[in-house]
């Protein structure tokens, strides 16, 4: 059974563990960018997520092993545009081991029930170019290309 529940200090080395494989594949595709970030760096970023109202982790465990987690943010955005609210989805990994089995479906939709349940308009999130796999989950699950980001690294 899958129990999805929001991280805690006390689940930092279980997030730590799955997302260190997604940020290895990451740096594969990508080493121009990106870079190894040890333990006591990264949770000096995720600490401040752990606490901040408006933001938290997700981890999903099967058979109380860790095999899952999900970054989240709430935003508001200019009046301007219809959608008001959303939440981004700022990262989501599933251990390598347990890929393929609908965890990454679960998460997402306990992502999804939350924002619903909460009165946000839409889910956003950012896929890198070369995630091709990622892509493909997204669209499966109705999300759209809305914009590119494009940068120049020197």
């Amino acid at each position: 059974m899958l129990e999805i529940i929001k991280a805690t200090r006390e689940n930092f080395e279980d997030v730590y563990k799955i997302d260190s494989q997604v940020e290895d594949y990451h740096i594969a595709s990508n080493p121009k960018l990106l870079q190894k970030v040890d333990k006591q760096t990264k949770f000096k970023y995720w600490e401040p997520i752990l606490e901040k109202e408006g933001e938290f982790i997700l981890l999903a465990k099967k058979d109380n092993k860790p095999v899952g987690f999900c970054i989240c943010s709430e935003k508001t955005r200019s009046p301007m545009f219809k959608i008001k609210r959303w939440v981004i989805i700022e990262a989501i990994g599933v251990d390598e081991n347990y890929q393929s089995q609908g965890i990454g479906q679960k998460i997402y939709d306990y992502v999804e029930k939350y924002a619903k349940d909460n009165g946000y308009d839409a889910l956003r999130l950012n896929v890198w170019e070369f995630n091709k796999g990622a892509q493909k989950f997204y669209k499966r699950l109705g999300f759209n290309f809305q914009s590119h980001n494009m940068e120049k690294i020197f």
